[in-house]
């Protein structure tokens, strides 16, 4: 459903063109993540969903998969001239 969207993200991935939130890295610190499990996340995963960020009425994209451990995890992202790594948690 999302495959074009899924693939701008996964192509900025792997060119570095990325960045975390202080949420993201606090989210990643609690739940003893790390950035190779994010871009594990990405590359394997899917979206699931799409939402709008309340307060800028951007879109953000929820995305499924597993961590490099295989623990199911989300990460929520939004484009921009880079990718923002908005939050990511274990499920």
């Amino acid at each position: 459903m999302f495959e074009r969207e899924h693939g701008i993200i996964r192509r900025m991935v792997k060119e570095n063109r990325y960045v975390l939130t202080r949420h993201a890295l606090d989210e990643m610190i609690a739940d003893d993540l790390y950035v190779r499990d994010i871009e594990c996340i990405i590359n394997q995963g899917s979206i699931t969903r799409m939402e709008i960020d309340q307060q800028r009425q951007e879109r953000k994209y929820v995305i499924f998969g597993k961590s490099t451990a295989g623990s199911e995890a989300e990460v929520v992202a939004k484009i921009n001239r880079q990718i923002v790594i908005i939050t990511v948690y274990l499920l």
